[in-house]
């Protein structure tokens, strides 16, 4: 019965799954004999490329339910968790510690490094597992990402990010890899280099959409954002626009569209969609979002003191527990990450709240997985520092 099972699973990955043969013959030594959950981990992977990660996960869990030991999906739900903002870091440890054995040595060696909070070390451990499986994509996109997000504070430039998912998606050519596409877009964009925005756009919006709506946003922002870096007049046409059409898919898309310039470099945007979520959004939290977005874009042009207040409206607004903390945070990041400005008072301001709130036996600096609620900002002031080291 387990070889007929195994045969069928084979036949059904060959006939609906070509793109993940490969993929697939390395997993299957560490499987199971039910093939359906086979098949609820491979549309998970489809769904993960697709970059629709809600999807993805109810498929990977949906495997986890009709076999918990499968350990392929528990590691790839990681991923998704890390992708959906999903706090990770018990999940992701106690998958290390009880059975990082059964992982294949690449993703073990990978979930260390993701657990490692000393970035330097944890960049280290990357290079070695990417020079250990160099035909591997899925390692290469997940070094790819955290250089992309977390190289900066230490040194790696933007390049050493983008030739890593230039690498990966040209590994796996077959499938749809939107997420990879996202980052090339991003990062090309933000370097101010057309041809490869434009050749990494086409590509990625030639995929078919997946239908989910964080998508579907996503790729109104990254046309807005080509305009904003290359066609600013088609850009204030459309800013002009979001600003007569104060319905709520306009103003989901203008929430996501002014979250997200950072990440371009494109902080004149970011401002202006700021500006129009404050005068027309439809509810106090587009409003807070619209604070926030002038916030970093003024955090970018180097105007601290113009955007500490339009931060501080933001958390108020959003009347969260961590409030505080956050506007502790926003008085101490830009001196970490050497942007002047923030008086004195206010940096010790911060940096007394963040101590006092400072969890026993928790270390100092970037969080192990994933970002933190200073992400935005890190992320719009990182791209203005030099740096000069390579991925």
């Amino acid at each position: 019965m387990p070889s007929w099972s195994r045969s069928a699973a084979d036949s059904i990955v060959h006939r609906l799954f070509p793109a993940y043969w490969n993929y697939y013959r390395e997993i299957r030594p560490r499987g199971t004999a039910d093939r359906q959950v086979y098949d609820r981990l491979l549309q998970g992977e489809r769904e993960f490329q697709r970059d629709a990660s809600n999807r993805a996960r109810t498929y990977y869990e949906a495997a986890l339910a009709r076999d918990s030991t499968f350990i392929p999906a528990a590691w790839r739900l990681s991923i998704v968790y890390r992708f959906l903002r999903v706090p990770l870091g018990d999940y992701l440890r106690k998958l290390y510690e009880t059975r990082g054995p059964e992982l294949p040595e690449q993703y073990r060696e990978l979930t260390a490094s993701l657990l490692d909070a000393d970035l330097p070390r944890r960049f280290e451990r990357y290079r070695a597992t990417v020079a250990k499986f160099p035909r591997d994509g899925y390692v290469r996109f997940v070094y790819a990402d955290e250089l992309f997000h977390h190289g900066p504070l230490v040194g790696y430039p933007l390049d050493s990010a983008m030739a890593q998912f230039d690498s990966a998606v040209a590994i796996d050519p077959d499938l749809d890899q939107m997420l990879a596409y996202d980052h090339l877009v991003y990062g090309y964009l933000r370097l101010g280099r057309r041809a490869q925005a434009d050749s990494s756009l086409a590509r990625r919006l030639a995929i078919p959409p997946s239908g989910e709506r964080e998508e579907l946003q996503r790729r109104r922002f990254l046309k807005l954002a080509y305009d904003e870096r290359f066609r600013p007049w088609r850009a204030s046409v459309k800013r002009w626009y979001a600003g007569l059409t104060a319905d709520s898919t306009t103003m989901e898309a203008s929430i996501a569209s002014a979250d997200s310039a950072s990440r371009f470099d494109i902080p004149g945007s970011q401002l202006g969609l700021g500006k129009i979520l404050v005068r027309t959004g439809l509810d106090s939290l587009a409003r807070a979002n619209g604070h926030r977005a002038q916030g970093i874009a003024l955090m970018a042009f180097g105007r601290p003191l113009a955007a500490l207040p339009q931060l501080d409206t933001a958390a108020l607004r959003w009347g969260r527990p961590d409030s505080l903390l956050e506007r502790a945070e926003w008085r101490v990041m830009p001196g970490i990450l050497g942007l002047p400005g923030v008086p004195a008072t206010a940096r010790e301001w911060g940096l007394a709240r963040l101590k006092r709130n400072r969890r026993p036996g928790r270390e100092w600096g970037p969080a192990p997985y994933g970002p933190s609620r200073s992400r935005h900002m890190r992320e719009a002031i990182l791209s203005r520092r030099t740096s000069t080291r390579a991925g």
